[in-house]
């Protein structure tokens, strides 16, 4: 495969996932104000979008795999680096993988925080629901995997 062609066609695919990784970003944070809002309408929406987001950010990694793999490469991070060390003396494909990398991180450490924030409100929800059914703890502890530990009676507070 021709050097030249396969830069270009390389270059094209990371600018792909850059911009797909950007939307994705974006859905991210949209999907963070909808927690604290609890908008369950539009996170259904939102976790649609990020769903084609990462649906298409994996479609775009297997080309580029086949790509590197077709210029004798391995479709590894080495690789990658390798195959812009011959082919991108400028370092123009280099800087734009790195911005790639940098937004995928962002979104790895956004949605590590989101999924945070959706497991206190459902903790915070148990708790309620365990007082409405009055199953409060007996000594107020929790245990290793930060559950409550000690739980006693079924006696309800209330009745549907």
């Amino acid at each position: 495969m021709d050097t030249d062609h396969t830069a270009r066609e390389l270059g094209e695919l990371i600018a792909q996932e850059t911009r797909c990784a950007q939307r994705l970003l974006k859905s991210l944070e949209d999907e963070q104000t909808l927690i604290v809002c609890r908008d369950t309408d539009a996170l259904a929406r939102i976790t649609s979008e990020k769903e084609r987001d990462i649906t298409e950010l994996q479609t775009l990694a297997k080309a580029r795999a086949r790509l590197l793999q077709a210029a004798g490469r391995s479709p590894d991070r080495s690789g990658v680096e390798d195959y812009l060390r011959g082919c991108d003396p400028d370092g123009t494909l280099y800087a734009r993988t790195r911005e790639r990398d940098r937004v995928l991180s962002r979104c790895q450490r956004l949605n590590r925080i989101n999924g945070g924030i959706l497991e206190l409100t459902r903790r915070g929800v148990e708790q309620a629901l365990a007082l409405l059914h009055h199953r409060a703890t007996e000594d107020g502890t929790y245990g290793p995997a930060g559950r409550p530990v000690g739980q006693t009676g079924s006696r309800s507070l209330c009745k549907a």
